[in-house]
């Protein structure tokens, strides 16, 4: 008898604590981070254009949520990754579908790539265009032959620029073509270190023994251009 009253008393002490657990609710899942948004585009790359005439096409990208929903209010952010040229506006919000877009003029060509532009929004990996670029239909008005004597190696051979004499008129396409006598290893990149108010900066992409860079200098004042890679650079004075 007092093995079985001792049972029971069990029984009841293992039902009375399956009660009270059926009671205790389950800790809440972490919240799930939100996801980074995203950048893509949706129509304007890989289009071709003419030194100074706008686009036919504005560049439009859309920007999504971790879900691919469209973001609506976000700011991105234009920038000119090589050659040269301008924005209708250098930031520009989404609409609601998340999309937003802007026209652009090139103004300058970098090598075979033309033109690169990149949009991006927080920071985050932005979206890349690649346009080509058709030089007028006449001569260039000032060519600028440049390049090392010697070699390529940087340092103590930097890049010797051909400056033209005088003043350029505003408006004048500029070209400088690199050294062809040199290794096809070797490669410029064309950089502006002082612009006049109001002009844009511009870089090109590598530029390769004989191959050209060119930029329509739209303002008047002082430009410097400089070999970021190998040192050297031309004041141009454009009245």
């Amino acid at each position: 008898m007092i093995a079985l009253i001792k049972y029971l008393r069990l029984a009841a002490l293992a039902t009375l604590a399956l009660a009270c657990n059926d009671n205790v609710l389950p800790s809440p899942p972490p919240p799930t981070p939100a996801s980074p948004p995203a950048l893509e585009i949706v129509s304007g790359d890989n289009q071709q254009g003419t030194l100074g005439e706008f686009l036919v096409s504005p560049l439009v990208v859309r920007v999504t949520d971790g879900q691919g929903s469209g973001v609506a209010g976000a700011l991105v952010r234009w920038t000119i990754l090589a050659g040269a040229g301008e924005f209708s506006a250098n930031l520009a919000v989404t609409d609601a579908n998340g999309e937003t877009r802007v026209s652009f003029r090139p103004t300058g060509f970098a090598g075979a790539d033309g033109v690169q532009i990149s949009a991006e929004v927080n920071g985050e990996r932005p979206a890349v265009f690649v346009l080509h670029v058709l030089r007028p239909d006449v001569p260039s008005e000032v060519l600028i032959q440049f390049g090392p004597v010697f070699d390529c190696t940087g340092g103590a051979d930097p890049s010797r620029f051909s400056a033209p004499e005088g003043t350029i008129p505003v408006g004048t396409l500029v070209e400088w073509e690199y050294a062809s006598w040199l290794d096809a290893s070797c490669a410029a990149r064309l950089r502006t270190i002082l612009v006049p108010p109001g002009a844009s900066s511009f870089e090109s992409a590598p530029v390769h023994p004989g191959e050209r860079f060119g930029v329509i200098l739209g303002v008047a004042g002082d430009w410097v251009i400089g070999d970021v890679k190998h040192g050297g650079e031309v004041t141009l004075r454009v009245r």
